[in-house]
């Protein structure tokens, strides 16, 4: 099981094909934003992380958290693509069954 934030960046680069660097860069490309938004989830969700420690890990505002909290409640319902990298992620780093 996954323990720190940075551990959960490696494996959602991992699964996603994603470079690393960029997701924890400023470039606010649609897919790695949508990556670091099911990261900020799980992270608040699954690993009880809260707003100020999750964006103190990945270099962002508090409030860029929140919004991306809010993207994420909303892709969940409405994509699938969003909710299937959501979930292997989150099975990848054990966090989710």
């Amino acid at each position: 099981m996954i323990v720190t934030i940075k551990e959960l960046l490696d494996v959602a680069a991992e699964v996603t094909g994603c470079d690393r660097k960029k997701l924890s860069s400023s470039c606010r490309k649609a897919e790695l934003v949508v990556i670091r938004d099911a990261c900020y989830a799980l992270a608040k969700q699954y690993m009880s992380r809260t707003d100020a420690s999750i964006s103190e890990a990945f270099g962002r505002d508090r409030s860029t958290i929140s919004h991306g909290m809010k993207r994420h409640y909303e892709r969940m319902d409405e994509d699938r693509f969003y909710r299937n990298i959501y979930n292997k992620i989150g099975k990848e780093a054990g966090l989710i069954d």
